[in-house]
């Protein structure tokens, strides 16, 4: 069975989160314009978005932080995500503000990415105070909202309060003494090791999921650093929990390459992936196909039991078109009753009637629907790779255009075969 996205994207939650939260959220235009920002943002730094149009440079540069943020847009446009850095950006009162950004590349129509910024200002200033004064280190530590730990050669010598919490504690004799990769494991426990102690080498943040001991799972942005401590030299971590924030980015992206009705990969997602298999396959000597499908006097049931009935409708043949075709296979909504399909490895057109066949005979299942029983009918048109084109544009056309072929019959399918 082909991989069918179930997730629901809770539209309100996340509007809660992008109105609630401290943190400002924000999209970004290809030209690096700020498209839509949360009320966070005009908090932190007191632009509206107003403020903003029509603004060849973004009032909220300083002259350093332009030239930053030209090279954070070309790794934005090759689809490189930046993770957490300190960077200044200027109020509208003019104060010059500490900020630990980040963005995500989504490049979805128009949206080159999603930008998030914390007002990180006061703790720049704390750790400058750490500089200079221990006791001062020791009492701020405590207060700060990050996990900090300090090890030697992988045994815990400090952690401060956040970080009891997030390991799962409720007092630091618990893991005092203890090996921190015992408390935070992974799937790959020697892969994260190394990306750790990477990561501390090239001085860099780095995003893993990560366990605790009690089995909870979190997302975790984790920097190392090496420090005194006591007069020995040691490693001081600075963890922090971005589950939130990590899974509000993944429904962001996941709205941008699905179906919200029937959870299916959408024509934006479907064309770039097949699209990088047809130049796999170029050498391979590989065939697929792709069936171009839609129902059969669909808007007539629509229009007749309304659109609740329709959407339902639309589910329900999704799930059942998931259930006849094979695991390999992709299935896209295009709109409406329409539906792409990419079938992969087919040996030849007899391999393609045999799946027709089976997809005709669940498709023809009765579909019930608030007490109502429907029987529905499909037509499918069929292009071939690389017999009829050499790129998934061509190839959809050509699948298109046997569709209208098809849908004179209905209830059938028709082969591209050169119309």
């Amino acid at each position: 069975m082909p991989l069918k996205y179930d997730v629901h994207v809770d539209r309100q939650l996340l509007e809660l989160v992008w109105n609630n939260t401290n943190d400002a959220i924000f999209t970004i235009g290809y030209d690096g314009q700020i498209m839509k920002a949360n009320p966070a943002f005009t908090s932190i730094l007191g632009w509206d978005k107003e403020d903003l149009e029509n603004q060849h440079i973004s009032p909220i540069f300083t002259k350093c932080s332009y030239i930053d943020a030209q090279k954070t847009l070309e790794k934005l446009r090759l689809g490189k995500n930046i993770t957490y850095y300190v960077t200044e950006r200027k109020r509208k009162d003019g104060q010059i503000l500490k900020i630990l950004a980040s963005y995500k590349a989504v490049h979805s129509k128009d949206i080159l990415a999603v930008g998030m910024y914390k007002d990180f200002t006061e703790q720049i200033i704390i750790q400058q105070k750490l500089q200079a004064n221990k006791e001062c280190y020791q009492n701020l530590v405590e207060m700060i909202p990050d996990a900090l730990i300090v090890e030697q050669d992988g045994l815990i010598l400090y952690v401060n309060k956040p970080g009891i919490n997030m390991l799962g504690g409720n007092n630091p004799n618990m893991f005092v003494k203890n090996n921190l990769w015992d408390l935070l494991r992974s799937t790959d426990q020697q892969s994260l090791q190394e990306k750790v102690y990477q990561a501390k080498e090239d001085k860099v943040t780095i995003v893993e999921k990560v366990q605790r001991v009690d089995g909870h799972v979190f997302w975790a942005e984790i920097s190392v650093m090496p420090t005194i401590f006591n007069e020995k030299f040691v490693n001081q971590w600075l963890v922090r929990d971005i589950t939130l924030k990590k899974n509000y980015q993944d429904q962001l992206e996941y709205m941008a390459y699905h179906d919200p009705l029937t959870g299916l990969v959408n024509r934006r997602f479907f064309l770039e992936h097949v699209e990088q298999i047809i130049k796999r396959a170029a050498n391979h000597h590989t065939q697929f196909a792709i069936l171009y499908l839609d129902m059969d006097k669909f808007k007539r049931i629509n229009d007749e039991f309304g659109h609740d009935v329709g959407d339902e409708l639309l589910k329900q043949f999704a799930d059942k078109l998931c259930h006849s075709l094979r695991k390999d296979d992709i299935i896209c909504r295009i709109g409406g009753d329409e539906f792409l399909v990419f079938l992969s490895d087919v040996q030849n057109e007899e391999e393609i009637e045999n799946i027709m066949r089976r997809v005709f005979f669940h498709l023809k299942e009765p579909y019930i629907i608030h007490q109502h029983v429907f029987s529905v009918t499909t037509s499918f048109g069929v292009s071939l790779f690389p017999k009829d084109g050499d790129n998934v544009k061509v190839l959809v056309r050509k699948a298109d255009q046997a569709l209208y072929v098809a849908k004179e019959k209905r209830d059938s399918y028709a082969l591209f075969d050169g119309l």
